[in-house]
């Protein structure tokens, strides 16, 4: 199966993200380092939260109140 070219060499933000941040850490930059893993987890933690908290719920009230 051949995949397309764009889709197999696509940079998405969190790929980009790591590039950056292994180069920090590889020019010894280690508070900025810190600074961009720092802002990565809370916008990691941010998406989660978003993504997940509303299916939780559902689930979590359609089983307390035992709602099919």
């Amino acid at each position: 199966m051949i995949m397309e070219f764009s889709s197999l060499f696509s940079l998405d933000s969190g790929f980009l993200l790591i590039v950056v941040v292994i180069g920090l850490r590889a020019q010894r930059k280690l508070r900025l380092h810190g600074i961009v893993m720092f802002i990565a987890v809370i916008l990691h933690a941010i998406t989660l939260l978003v993504v997940m908290l509303p299916s939780f719920l559902i689930g979590l009230i359609s089983y307390i109140f035992k709602i099919p």
